[in-house]
């Protein structure tokens, strides 16, 4: 929800080789997905349009397997309760250290290549 953060975390993910899209809306965000399918989705659990849970219902409609990290300041909160309800998700908690974001990325996105290698969900 907030572009400076957003940037920030853009520019640690295109040093890394990563292909980067923002939305500070969740509508926005949504559109983003149908237009093309990302190999990831951080989300923040605070949107000015939606919150996470509701953004991650939406998402789930069309894109059951896709890999979700959130990304928050609220880790033991009620959105990030609902937001579990709509696995597969990950967490990171704010503020995120550079390496532990290129880390978790890595993980998540290669998690996505092994279910596509074995014939499992795009």
């Amino acid at each position: 929800d907030d572009e400076k953060i957003g940037r920030a975390m853009a520019g640690m993910l295109q040093r890394i080789g990563c292909e980067v899209r923002t939305a500070t809306r969740g509508r926005d965000g949504l559109a983003l997905v149908a237009e093309e399918a990302p190999d990831l989705i951080l989300l923040d659990l605070k949107m000015p349009d939606m919150n996470g849970p509701q953004f991650l219902a939406e998402l789930r409609k069309t894109h059951p397997a896709l890999p979700v990290v959130i990304v928050t300041g609220y880790p033991d909160g009620r959105l990030m309760q609902e937001a579990s309800e709509h696995a597969p998700v990950m967490m990171l908690a704010k503020p995120v250290e550079r390496e532990l974001l290129e880390r978790t990325v890595r993980v998540a996105v290669g998690a996505k290549a092994a279910r596509v290698a074995a014939g499992g969900a795009r």
